[in-house]
Formats: structure tokens, C-alpha cells, sequence
């Protein structure tokens, strides 16, 4: 999970990025449920919470994600990487409690 933020307000969660693996229907259900949010595609999803489609605050979130997506790109074994290390917390965790 990549949170965003401006340098000059690092407190201020402008939106944030996630990666995915189900399928779209999945995290359309669970993360999406605001209509103005960008759908799930090619392993990531975006959640701007509340901003408006068209707004400064938008704009940034759909450029960062573009910037992700195209770095995965770059490194086709990274989408293996991040489900390897996603199902090693699981499974820490599950043997923590």
C-alpha cells in the first residue's frame, strides 16, 4: 500500500494505492464502492476517498498510479514478489495470535 501525500503536508493522506491479484468484481465490492473512484485494472486499484472526479486531488492520485503501473511493467517479477511477501505476513500473523 502506497499512501500519497504532498511535501509540504505529509500529514494530509491524499490518496492511496494499492496492488491486487482477484479480480476485479472482488475489489470492486470491497474497495470501490464509491462510483467516482477509478476501477481496479492491471494490478492496482486506486482510493481517493471523497475527491472529485476532475479535482487537483484526482488528477495526482491517477498520475501516481500511472507511475506505479508503469514501474510494475518494467519488473515482470515484482507482482510475484509482492503476493510471495503478502502471504508471508498472513501467515506471521496468523502464528502470532
Amino acid at each position: 500500500m502506497l499512501h500519497v501525500c504532498e511535501h509540504t503536508q505529509p500529514d494530509k493522506l491524499l490518496a492511496r494505492i494499492g496492488f491486487v491479484w482477484q479480480t476485479e468484481k472482488f475489489y470492486s465490492s470491497r474497495v470501490c464502492k464509491d462510483v467516482t473512484e477509478p476501477k481496479p485494472t492491471s494490478g492496482i486499484f486506486l482510493y481517493l476517498s471523497g475527491a472529485k472526479p476532475g479535482s487537483r486531488r484526482y488528477q495526482l492520485g491517477l498520475s501516481v498510479m500511472e507511475l506505479v503501473h508503469d514501474a510494475i511493467q518494467m519488473d515482470p517479477s515484482y507482482v510475484e514478489r509482492m503476493k510471495r511477501h503478502y502471504f508471508m505476513v498472513k501467515a506471521r500473523l496468523a502464528s502470532a495470535n
